[in-house]
């Protein structure tokens, strides 16, 4: 929400614009390949399922 809330007023003219700019600060650039540790070692939280 605080990125959100940060961007500029009037930044954001559709919901494209918004999913490029989320996905640009939020994606990783770089692929990151998953071992067998990082795997066992997802814990599932209480409220989900």
């Amino acid at each position: 929400m605080t990125w959100f809330k940060g961007l500029k007023d009037y930044s954001i003219d559709s919901w494209r614009e918004l999913c490029r700019a989320f996905s640009s600060h939020f994606t990783a650039r770089k692929r990151q390949p998953k071992t067998m540790d990082s795997l066992s070692n997802i814990i599932q939280g209480k409220e989900e399922s």
